[in-house]
């Protein structure tokens, strides 16, 4: 997934000239970065530890085809 890291969000809300009240355009990508990119290393773990858990249990489906599910939603 290219040009989701917090600058390429950051540069694409200011080309947009979108605002949100209270903070400016300058600061957006420090801000952003201290919300996306933990959410998205959170976000893998969680998917991985599902998949392990699923394959370790043998639920419903192998872990890998769960993960394909997940990704695909």
């Amino acid at each position: 997934m290219n040009g989701q890291d917090s600058k390429s969000i950051a540069d694409m809300y200011a080309n947009s000239q979108f605002t949100i009240t209270g903070f400016r355009n300058n600061n957006l990508h420090t801000r952003f970065a201290k919300k996306i990119e933990p959410a998205a290393i959170i976000g893998g773990i969680i998917v991985g530890l599902i998949t392990i858990l699923s394959d370790a249990i043998g639920c419903l489906t192998s872990g890998m085809g769960l993960m394909i599910c997940v990704s695909t939603i």
